[in-house]
């Protein structure tokens, strides 16, 4: 006797959240195993949240909603973030922790990927698939660049109760770690 049996409580864009979410804790688990010397594991582990914290204490991001992501690349347009600040957070860590922030979004491009074309757990009409077509654009363009539509589009593609989860928000502090430390 052959029993199949389905998960009715989960529809698929359940599923691409959670294969997003799985893909993308093993890219940054994989970074950590080969991350920079020096910290401790738990730093390492928490370095999103970390920046993040650090970017709220000195007044450049005023809360982890959009807007206050939105409000946060217009300070960066605008060159309005001290480059020292990059500087002192290395130092509070006590290690440069820039191997832990993928280029471009570079695990987030993958991740998008699998669940959008290789899985297609999702339709052409979905948020995933808008964010992966505006990291698609960052990528071509080959330049960090907060003057374009590209970061603010993906941004304003991810629903609100997603972008509460710090692995939603994992890509723009990505962008702004390796944007700040190629600028200076």
């Amino acid at each position: 006797m052959l029993i199949i049996s389905c998960d009715s409580k989960k529809s698929t864009p359940d599923l691409a959240d959670k294969e997003f979410e799985v893909c993308i804790e093993l890219e940054y688990s994989n970074r950590i195993e080969i991350g920079p010397a020096g910290g401790n594991l738990t730093v390492k582990k928490n370095i999103h949240k970390l920046l993040e914290q650090a970017l709220v204490k000195k007044g450049y991001l005023t809360d982890t909603t959009k807007n206050g992501y939105l409000n946060l690349f217009n300070q960066i347009k605008q060159s309005d973030i001290d480059s020292d600040f990059f500087d002192q957070f290395k130092i509070q860590l006590g290690f440069d922790p820039f191997p832990l922030f993928p280029f471009i979004g570079q695990a987030q491009l993958k991740c998008y990927d699998q669940v959008v074309l290789r899985k297609e757990m999702v339709y052409k009409t979905s948020w995933q698939y808008n964010v992966m077509e505006s990291l698609w654009e960052i990528e071509k363009s080959g330049d960090l660049n907060f003057n374009d539509d590209n970061l603010a589009n993906a941004l304003m593609s991810i629903p609100e109760d997603k972008f509460e989860l710090l692995i939603y928000r994992k890509l723009f502090l990505d962008v702004i770690y390796i944007y700040h430390n190629f600028n200076k």
